[in-house]
């Protein structure tokens, strides 16, 4: 009897487990995957211009992460590429905070390559 309960008990924990697999992919192919790349933004001098980018970007429900490298007028950053462009979230930067704002491929390519 205990060894008919155990079998149950592990056909049991199979099953959720599966199930839970299965549910966790689904979501993943339903809500995208993360990916990181970086736009170009100009005129960023000081510290208050970098947050104004960065509150932008952020405002953006798709975006993760945000790291602005005012020395290189550059933002990093990882979004959901399900739910948004990376030219929409340049042209939000640009009409938020005046700053030009632009996608900078090479470098997103680069950074990309050094992740596979």
């Amino acid at each position: 009897m205990n060894k008919s309960i155990s079998m149950n008990i592990m056909l049991l924990l199979a099953v959720v487990f599966l199930f839970s697999v299965g549910s966790a992919n689904a979501q993943d192919q339903a809500t995208g995957k993360e990916k990181t790349a970086v736009i170009k933004v100009t005129g960023i001098a000081c510290s208050s211009c970098a947050k104004r980018v960065e509150n932008s970007l952020k405002e953006d429900g798709s975006v993760t992460s945000v790291k602005i490298d005012g020395k290189d007028g550059t933002a990093t950053i990882t979004y959901n590429d399900k739910k948004t462009y990376l030219d929409a979230l340049a042209k939000k930067v640009t009409k938020d905070t005046g700053f030009k704002a632009e996608v900078s491929e090479k470098k997103s390519e680069k950074k990309e390559a050094r992740k596979e």
